[in-house]
């Protein structure tokens, strides 16, 4: 008797885990990452793209998660210094896509339909394998480039300076930062 309902009991604790669990997920979407507080102003990926064709600026995709602790370092010490956020907020548009979200985007295909995209689709759609992830886009959302991982405010000043001035057309970024003097 005992072991009968010690059995039903287990049963009846699995049943409600895997209640709360399904609640859980259809609750809310995700638990997504906001954008920091501060001076530079983000805007979801294809909100960020329509801006850029209208002010022929580039853009920095910048993947990201609510758990990703290098990015919340980037967020609080690199975005805040002051040659890094003059750069990003006059030469650049900023899209913020958080890997983990389902939040639908409206993002042109191929052939230039615009389809409906998540965040975490779009994520993978690029490729980002870590976080955080920037991919640097001409004004038509033309790809030039991604860099990975942690960069200090002098090492993402001049990867910045690399695309913002277009010597990634002229040269490799390792002999543009050989070379660098700013």
């Amino acid at each position: 008797m005992k072991k009968k309902i010690g059995l039903v009991f287990f049963a009846g604790i699995l049943v409600l885990g895997l209640i709360l669990t399904v609640a859980g997920q259809t609750g809310s979407k995700t638990a997504t990452s906001d954008p920091p507080d501060g001076e530079l102003t983000w805007h979801k990926y294809d909100k960020a793209l329509e801006i850029a064709k209208e002010e022929d600026k580039y853009v920095i995709a910048y993947f990201t998660t609510a758990w990703c602790g290098y990015c919340k370092i980037m967020q609080k010490t690199t975005f805040k210094d002051p040659d890094v956020m003059a750069l990003m907020l006059n030469d650049f548009v900023l899209a913020w896509t958080d890997g983990d979200s389902r939040n639908v985007l409206k993002v042109a295909d191929k052939s230039g339909k615009v389809v409906d995209i998540t965040e975490r689709q779009l994520t993978k759609a690029f490729g980002v394998r870590g976080f955080p992830t920037f991919i640097f886009l001409k004004p038509d959302g033309t790809g030039i480039a991604p860099i990975s991982g942690y960069w200090k405010a002098p090492q993402f000043k001049i990867a910045l300076e690399y695309i913002s001035t277009g010597s990634y057309e002229k040269m490799q970024f390792s002999e543009f930062s050989a070379n660098y003097k700013g």
